[in-house]
C-alpha cells in the first residue's frame, strides 16, 4: 500500500510541476489569461485523475498505478496507443511526401517514434 501511495504522490507532484511549466510556457507566448487557461486544463485533468481513480476502474488503468491487472490493463493501452500514433504519423508522412510537400516535423516524430520503440524492444529483451 506504500508503494502506491509514492505511485500516487510522485504522479500527482510531477502533474502539478506538469501545470507549473504549462502555464510557465503559455505567460511567456501568449500572456497571463492564455497561461491561466492552459494551466486550468491541465489541473482539470490532474483532478478527475487523482480523485477519479476510487471510482472509476477506466480512470484508474489510465493513471498505471494499483493491482497487477490495472497496471497489465494500463500497459495494454499504451501498446494500442503507441500503434495508433505509430499509424498516424507514418499515414501522415507519407501522404505529405506524396503530395510533393513532405513535413519533415512528422518523418522526425515517426523516426523518434521507431528508435525509442526498438531502443526500448532491446533493453526490456536483455533486462527481463
Amino acid at each position: 500500500m506504500t508503494e502506491l501511495m509514492d505511485v500516487r504522490r510522485t504522479q500527482a507532484a510531477g502533474g502539478l510541476m506538469l501545470a507549473v511549466l504549462v502555464a510557465a510556457v503559455f505567460w511567456i507566448a501568449q500572456g497571463p489569461l492564455s497561461a491561466m487557461i492552459a494551466a486550468g486544463w491541465v489541473a482539470a485533468a490532474l483532478a478527475v485523475l487523482h480523485f477519479g481513480r476510487k471510482r472509476s476502474d477506466a480512470i484508474t488503468v489510465l493513471g498505471g498505478s494499483g493491482d497487477e491487472r490495472a497496471r497489465s490493463l494500463h500497459t495494454r493501452a499504451l501498446a494500442f496507443a503507441g500503434f495508433v500514433m505509430w499509424a498516424a504519423l507514418t499515414t501522415w508522412w507519407v501522404v505529405t511526401a506524396a503530395s510533393g510537400e513532405e513535413n519533415t516535423a512528422v518523418g522526425v516524430l515517426a523516426a523518434l517514434f521507431a528508435v525509442s520503440f526498438v531502443g526500448a524492444s532491446i533493453y526490456l529483451s536483455r533486462r527481463g
